[in-house]
């Protein structure tokens, strides 16, 4: 079978969560003897725009767009000149499947254009919203007070600014929605959002799946409570959340580890003592990450649409503590495997009481997950193949 696995970043510009799952997804299907060719953009100055670079990987084929600044129509509809490049190199390879995947600063333009190309008719037309960017110009669904939506039925919403401008952009994201044959989210929690918002669509659940843990990750040195936080010094991802509960908190047995994702995260903040910055690590480091922590901090401020981090903890036995209103919170069992609080200003309080809980004695988890990359490609399979 030949596949199109169109999505903004893909290895060697390796970025988020969602790419993660699109490349571990792509190499499974290539083990599995399926043809694989990525579509992505990249950002080389040194570079003509729109010039197209193709690298090749562990037998994935990668085309990546030198992409264009983008005004704010474009960011959603797309570079004219960008668009057509990647509607006939779609139209020139033919795939059996085409299955997008986040198509921020890509556009939908290009799938208008390959409506018009007669020798795709046959191809399967697969969509899998990682995040909430067809529903709202923020893909977190922050409005004007860089808060959570106040209503998951966006009509209805408080906060987020619904002008000309998003009704225009909801109409044009509606209709390139036909486009395609199915349309999935990585939860049961983002999928009910879509459903609720698009209620002309039948959105299914594709759970992503998670890099299995190879080795026992139990912390051996039980002399400090170890966390490990990845979210980034952002508010978004609670890292504020997590500054002012340790200072309010006594602790004398905690560290936490900060995991950077840019050269220029933490710099120039001055952090406490307990915290420890390191770097970040590829999927194949995992284990030896989760190896120094017991707790995965999650306080994010936002109904997540999944939570890789999270599962990925949860496989390796680790405790989660983790924020309610969105997926974070599916696969978590209070006082079982984790601790979920509430999204705001409660999160403070809840959060240093943990803290002072867990300074005293490391929590131990009794549930795991091990729903596998491999899990997700099998089911996404069959609709491949329908």
């Amino acid at each position: 079978m030949k596949i199109i696995l169109v999505n903004i970043f893909f290895y060697p510009d390796t970025f988020g969560g969602a790419t993660t799952v699109v490349e571990e997804n792509a190499k499974i299907l290539t083990n599995m003897g399926h043809k694989v060719i990525v579509i992505s953009l990249c950002n080389r100055p040194e570079l003509a725009q729109n010039q197209i670079l193709k690298t090749s990987h562990k037998g994935i084929v990668n085309l990546q767009i030198n992409a264009n600044p983008l005004n704010r129509k474009e960011k959603y509809i797309g570079h004219k000149k960008t668009t057509h490049i990647i509607a006939n190199l779609i139209s020139d390879i033919i795939p059996d499947v085409l299955h997008v995947h986040c198509i921020q600063e890509i556009g939908i333009s290009f799938l208008k254009e390959i409506e018009n190309f007669s020798n795709l008719y046959k191809t399967k037309k697969i969509l899998s919203t990682h995040d909430y960017w067809w529903l709202y110009e923020n893909m977190f669904l922050l409005g004007k007070d860089s808060k959570f939506t106040t209503n998951t039925n966006l009509k209805k919403s408080t906060n987020l600014l619904l002008d000309d401008f998003h009704i225009e952009r909801s109409k044009k994201l509606n209709n390139a929605l036909k486009t395609f044959d199915y349309i999935s989210t990585p939860s049961d929690y983002s999928t009910a959002i879509h459903k609720l918002n698009f209620p002309a669509f039948d959105f299914f659940t594709l759970s992503n799946g998670v890099n299995l843990s190879n080795s026992n990750c139990i912390k051996k040195d039980k002399s400090k409570t170890v966390y490990g936080f990845m979210g980034g010094p952002g508010d978004i991802k609670g890292f504020d959340i997590i500054i002012e509960a340790t200072k309010n908190a006594s602790l004398n047995n905690t560290e936490i580890i900060l995991v950077k994702a840019h050269e220029s995260w933490y710099e120039g903040i001055d952090l406490p003592k307990i915290f420890k910055v390191i770097d970040r690590f590829r999927q194949d480091e995992l284990d030896t990450f989760y190896k120094k922590i017991d707790i995965l901090l999650f306080p994010s401020q936002w109904g997540e649409t999944f939570g890789l981090a999270i599962r990925e903890a949860l496989n390796r036995k680790k405790w989660v503590i983790t924020t309610n209103n969105g997926a974070q919170e599916e696969p978590i069992t209070e006082n079982v495997n984790g601790n979920i609080i509430d999204i705001g200003k409660k999160s403070v309080a809840s959060l240093t009481s943990l803290f002072e809980e867990y300074d005293k004695n490391i929590p131990v988890s009794n549930s795991s997950y091990n729903h596998s990359y491999e899990d997700q490609v099998n089911q996404a399979l069959n609709f491949y193949d329908k």
